[in-house]
């Protein structure tokens, strides 16, 4: 009896993973209680391969995305997707268990417009595009555990003014109880330096240092008054303190739970 047991269990289990692999995806969502501030739209495929006509997360819809699985991750108790769509890739790790979602090798670029939601409330509508290159991101359920990489704005402007103001970066890393931020210019128009940090208890600090070239156009300039202190005649701060609205930091996790 023993000798027909084993070879049943493992053709059952054979069967409910091939079963488990074939069914379309559009079945498997709805059987996975998703947070409510992911939706998922025009589901395509399987659990291997397939692709979505768009994932909304937190209002910001991405299109177009197609994802591939790699099965090695199943050795882990974990799932595992190369992901891309036109403006870029990256590899999503998903741990049902403990519903932590890893992301690496992040390396996307696109257009500001495309994201207008994010910029409406901003005093001038930016122009230009928003490069990401991230070495690790980490969401423990529906929190920011850890965010390490580089944030680029690419020919920075002002929409309506035909101003491109060259490319700028913040670099980003957790470290301990806080986010630590640094601000440089990529040899643009405007010669910035600066810092920031995040805490755990939601106070926030920037500082930074802008220098303009000779010769910048006086429309810059005025543009830069309005969001920078000046302290010359080619030199601006801005300084910043305060605390984090609420409902965003209770977004973010700075320690294990």
């Amino acid at each position: 009896m023993t000798r027909f047991w084993k070879p049943t269990l493992f053709f059952v289990f054979a069967l409910l993973l091939a079963l488990l692999i074939n069914m379309p995806v559009a079945y498997l969502l709805g059987l996975v209680n998703l947070p409510d501030n992911i939706k998922v739209f025009q589901p395509q495929g399987n659990l291997l391969s397939g692709r979505f006509g768009g994932v909304e997360v937190n209002q910001i819809l991405l299109r177009d995305l197609e994802y591939k699985a790699d099965l090695s991750c199943l050795l882990t108790f974990g799932l595992c997707y190369q992901v891309s769509n036109p403006y870029g890739s990256l590899m999503a790790r998903f741990e049902p268990l403990s519903r932590i979602t890893e992301l690496t090798q992040v390396k996307i670029e696109f257009p500001l417009q495309d994201i207008e939601n994010l910029t409406a409330r901003a005093l001038m509508q930016p122009s230009g595009k928003l490069q990401l290159n991230l070495v690790r991101v980490l969401i423990d359920r529906d929190k920011l555990a850890e965010l390490n990489g580089t944030l680029a704005w690419l020919d920075a402007g002002i929409a309506g003014e035909g101003i491109n103001l060259g490319d700028y970066r913040v670099s980003i890393a957790k470290s301990g109880q806080k986010y630590d931020l640094v601000i440089d210019d990529m040899d643009a128009v405007l010669d910035i330096s600066g810092k920031g940090s995040l805490k755990a208890d939601g106070k926030y600090s920037l500082d930074v240092n802008i220098r303009t070239r000779p010769g910048l156009e006086s429309r810059v300039k005025s543009l830069l008054g309005l969001v920078a202190r000046k302290k010359s005649a080619n030199q601006y701060s801005i300084r910043r303190n305060g605390s984090l609205d609420p409902v965003l930091l209770s977004k973010l996790v700075f320690s294990a739970e």
